[in-house]
């Protein structure tokens, strides 16, 4: 079958959402002969707007046309409707349960590409000159849901948004931010830093794919200075170095 990558594609869901596979080495087999079909040389690196075979093999699936009529949410609508829960911010400040967002699978081998595709996907959610990256301007309506600043803060809204632009900001392009720079705030938000902390920096054990609540309102709304904004910080720039820096 002849597939289109779509943006925030990899090849690790394409298999997912096409192939009845039961673990995660069905799953790695069939990407691996996905990638051995197209000559794919990294599975890691495809790109939206590509089109590549997908094998039929005993385990596809063969897809239903969607309603055009209908639809489907994508992760970046269900990720707004997440943050953006008067019910989930209510709960949470008043120290009671909110449901963690699952982002995607984890997968350790795959998980800065993964992590880097759901960024790029709500990156491209407001993403209004086509760059693949957020101004302030966009920056700003995605931090309003898109509402914009109310005309009788803008001062103060304003002075806030530019500084969590900046603080999101880690490569040398301080004009815009892009999939690895959102995603490495993403990363420190999904870590589970008690969890972290006990087990002296095993990351592996303390990361799932999922945001919880109360961090990723915490790591939003850090005020500069304090130690804990200075820790997110250096975690932030320690994980895009390592996965992302060109």
């Amino acid at each position: 079958m002849n597939y289109t990558i779509a943006s925030g594609d990899n090849l690790w869901n394409i298999v997912k959402n096409n192939y009845d596979c039961t673990s995660d080495k069905e799953i790695m087999n069939v990407v691996k002969e996905i990638a051995h079909e197209n000559d794919i040389k990294d599975i890691n690196l495809i790109h939206a707007g590509a089109n590549i075979n997908l094998p039929e093999t005993d385990k596809f699936i063969h897809s239903k046309p969607l309603d055009d009529t209908v639809e489907e949410e994508t992760r970046a609508d269900k990720f707004d409707e997440w943050t953006n829960s008067e019910e989930n911010y209510e709960a949470a400040i008043n120290g009671e349960n909110v449901d963690e967002f699952k982002m995607f699978d984890i997968n350790l081998a795959t998980y800065s590409s993964d992590l880097k595709d759901f960024s790029q996907e709500y990156i491209n959610k407001y993403d209004e000159d086509g760059d693949g990256a957020w101004n302030i301007d966009e920056f700003t309506n995605m931090a309003t849901a898109g509402a914009g600043i109310d005309e009788e803060n803008k001062e103060e809204y304003e002075v806030l948004y530019n500084q969590l632009f900046t603080n999101l900001n880690i490569d040398d392009n301080e004009d815009v931010i892009n999939a690895a720079e959102f995603a490495s705030f993403l990363y420190t938000a999904d870590v589970d830093w008690d969890n972290f902390n006990k087990t002296n920096g095993d990351v592996a054990s303390s990361i799932d794919g999922k945001l919880d609540y109360l961090n990723y309102q915490t790591f939003s709304s850090l005020e500069k200075g304090t130690k804990l904004f200075e820790d997110h910080q250096y975690q932030k720039e320690e994980f895009f170095s390592n996965f992302y820096a060109a």
